[in-house]
């Protein structure tokens, strides 16, 4: 046959077959040349050969399939000996992808998301084990990774939805036997834990002793529902466990201001009942930070974003600015420090695509002056790493010096007896996170907590020491960190949506953590009469002792319809104006009345002052027209509706605003800007008017930029190893160890 019959072929065909499914096509093709030995067949079968490519193309290059399509026609094309129609690297495509799953295409909320049952297509077992699908990994991916010395070789995957609900049932203790699933979705670690367990007695007993997720919680989110039916739902749920547990088994039921858990004795595991209303389970998938955790279980099926299926292939969590700047509010929001090292330690490590290692070499930096932001030197990402690493092997050196054992030199408090004991049988020295940095390393940003990942090079030093201790030239206590060690004394050390620390281990008592709650909410107490005494709130316009008494930050009781009446409210003393106060209630109570609340109460309550010379000063002010700038004292509460994310968004941009305040009392009286910038973000939110760009709306990569060249700050304390004396630049100050501890041991690893 000519070859222009054979190219007329090939145009016939792609005609005939372009409007059929692909896959049945692909097959057609296969099954007619199949056995076909002549020459002229050799033809029609390269011809058509050239037909299977055109028709993968359209796969390969649309950003609207499924992710399990495209990692089988990438197989098909790779078994085929053909090459990849456009080249693009996987996690590039899954980020666009991503894009069109949060947009309203009208398809049901499950398009475009992998089940267990795709995997069978997906991935090639190395074995013929019917157990489980196993996943080889790749020995490197591209681009700059880090935490991934745990990084598994290999993993082994539940084979079925129906295996998967067995380990589940299992792994869970039953605690949710025979539960009403309708508008429930069980995500996050739990999930994963499961997925890791295929149906092998040794491995899902390993899960229950000595796994990393021995301790993970089953996240539990209401979907679907309002806020009234939703608190219904968290009763239905409460009596299911009550049930299950039995009468002889105690519940205390927690609430903070994001979520409700249910807490029995260990190792029964903790319940927690994420306060957020969402529409459908994927939008709960989408908004988790790491790519492994967006997995999730509607006690049927298994649902997994692409990026969570990668992660699985991988080992790697993919790199976006959004773990950075994400916001709870937006696409994705914000990992935190702690999560970060978690999934390290669980073998998932943070990849970097290579796509941002270019845009360090290639970004214009004129684009900063523009933003106003400070000049940049422009720094290599391997440098900034090594320079990091470097950083750490002497303050550890510093620290063996200084005489530092077993006993870490800042802790919070409690640390279990446990705990405290291991550390004096240690022979190597212990480190905490917070061992790297001393008071003065927060941000300067009044509206962002601190965080180790304020920047790439402060990420980098603690990555070095957390390498240190997987290497095992130390012990690393991880659940230590300096944001909670400095500001413990003040109680606004922790997240607004945290449960404070408290060992979840054999020491655990329902009695020691209810005691431990009353402290965590005396210290508030405590941290606003410290501020008084110190001149910091403006207690002469104020009623201080009555508005700092009204302060509840977390609350408890043994039934959960206790625990969702008023009695139970979350109220958290701020100070604000008359004028923001105003606007705020408003803008609430219209909102929850739009969404159909009935009756709804207003958030913000003024504390009048009940002495009369506070009266008279406040008259006196307003006298003198700034009556509504006056910062007054105002009860903040929660109720069983207010306590509800994502009922409008104007109200959960408010509370946010709120929090932020809030999280940092202290400065707020000292900044007439941070007021001013308080009102204008307010304004905003209520007019709907644009707001001003922050750094994660720039462009992706610019974003990156920045982020990797902000250097840590000059984080010289006043005492200990981190006191005067301590260079930050240099290698002046090395100290040296008898021990392969600090430097000695990073030149050992380097060679």
């Amino acid at each position: 046959m000519p070859f222009a019959d054979s190219t007329r072929i090939s145009a016939h065909a792609s005609s005939e077959f372009g409007d059929r499914d692909t896959s049945e096509t692909l097959a057609q093709i296969n099954e007619m040349t199949g056995s076909s030995e002549g020459g002229e067949w050799q033809e029609v079968r390269g011809a058509l050969t050239s037909i299977e490519s055109d028709l993968r193309r359209p796969i390969l290059e649309s950003d609207t399939i499924s992710y399990a399509d495209l990692v089988i026609t990438r197989l098909n094309a790779s078994s085929a000996g053909a090459v990849d129609a456009t080249g693009r690297d996987v996690d590039e495509w899954i980020l666009k992808n991503e894009r069109w799953l949060r947009s309203s295409n009208g398809l049901h909320w499950s398009c475009g998301l992998v089940k267990i049952q795709d995997f069978s297509g997906m991935f090639r077992s190395p074995s013929s084990d019917s157990s489980a699908i196993t996943i080889v990994r790749p020995e490197s991916m591209s681009g700059h990774n880090i935490l991934d010395l745990k990084r598994a070789a290999r993993i082994r995957l539940q084979p079925s939805a129906s295996d998967f609900a067995k380990s589940f049932h299992h792994i869970t203790q039953g605690v949710l036997k025979g539960v009403d699933w309708n508008n429930l979705f069980v995500a996050g670690g739990i999930v994963l834990g499961t997925l890791l367990s295929p149906p092998d007695v040794a491995i899902v007993s390993q899960i229950t002793s000595d796994s990393e997720f021995t301790k993970s919680d089953i996240d539990l989110y209401i979907y679907g529902l309002g806020p009234v039916a939703a608190c219904q739902k968290i009763k239905e749920v409460y009596d299911i466990i009550q049930s299950n547990l039995g009468p002889d088994v105690p519940i205390l039921v927690v609430r903070n201001s994001k979520t409700i858990t249910f807490f029995a004795k260990y190792p029964i595991r903790r319940i927690q009942i994420v306060l957020k209303l969402v529409k459908n389970p994927k939008d709960v998938l989408l908004n988790f930070d790491l790519d492994i955790c967006a997995i999730g279980f509607d006690g049927e099926e298994v649902f997994m974003l692409p990026r969570a299926v990668r992660a699985l292939e991988t080992g790697y969590n993919v790199f976006t600015m959004d773990l950075i700047h994400g916001h709870f509010l937006g696409d994705r929001r914000a990992s935190q420090q702690d999560r970060i090292f978690k999934y390290a330690n669980r073998g998932y490590g943070i990849r970097i695509l290579p796509s941002y290692v270019d845009a360090l070499r290639s970004h214009d930096l004129g684009v900063f002056g523009v933003l106003g932001s400070p000049p940049f030197r422009m720094q290599d990402i391997d440098t900034i790493a090594k320079t990091s690493k470097q950083w750490v092997s002497r303050l550890i050196d510093r620290y063996v010096k200084w005489g530092h054992t077993t006993t870490p030199t800042v802790v919070p408090s409690p640390i279990s007896q446990g705990i405290r004991e291991s550390w004096s049988r240690e022979t190597i020295p212990v480190f905490t996170h917070a061992m790297l940095e001393s008071r003065k390393q927060i941000k300067s940003d009044f509206w962002s907590p601190r965080s180790c990942l304020s920047g790439f090079a402060l990420l980098m030093r603690h990555v070095a020491l957390w390498e240190r201790g997987v290497k095992g030239h130390i012990r690393l206590e991880e659940d230590i960190w300096a944001s909670q060690v400095y500001s413990a004394s003040t109680a606004d050390g922790y997240s607004y949506y945290d449960t404070p620390k408290y060992p979840w281990d054999d020491s655990f008592t329902l009695d020691g953590f209810v005691a431990h709650i009353d402290a965590y909410n005396t210290a508030l107490v405590n941290a606003m009469h410290h501020d008084n005494a110190s001149g910091v709130s403006p207690t002469h316009r104020v009623s201080f002792d009555r508005l700092a008494k009204m302060g509840i930050r977390m609350t408890y009781a043994s039934d959960v319809s206790l625990i969702l009446d008023s009695s139970h409210n979350i109220v958290v003393p701020i100070f604000l104006s008359e004028m923001c106060v105003h606007l705020i209630n408003r803008t609430v109570w219209e909102a929850l009345c739009h969404a159909g609340v009935e009756n709804p109460q207003l958030p913000l309550r003024v504390i009048d002052s009940c002495m009369v010379h506070e009266r008279e000063l406040v008259e006196e002010i307003n006298e003198h027209g700034n009556a509504g700038q006056v910062s007054i004292p105002v009860a903040w509460t929660l109720d069983s509706i207010s306590m509800w994310q994502q009922i409008d968004r104007r109200i959960d941009e408010i509370f946010e605003l709120i929090w932020a305040s809030y999280r940092s009392l202290r400065r707020s009286f000292i900044s007439h800007d941070v007021r001013i910038s308080f009102e204008e973000r307010l304004l905003a939110i209520v007019t709907g008017s644009p707001r001003s760009p922050s750094l994660g709306h720039q462009n992706e990569h610019t974003a990156f930029v920045k982020w990797v060249n902000t250097d840590p700050l000059d984080d010289q304390g006043n005492y200990g190893v981190m006191g005067e004396g301590w260079s930050h630049d240099t290698d002046s100050d090395k100290e040296g160890s008898e021990n392969d501890f600090g430097s000695e041991a990073d030149t050992e690893d380097n060679a």
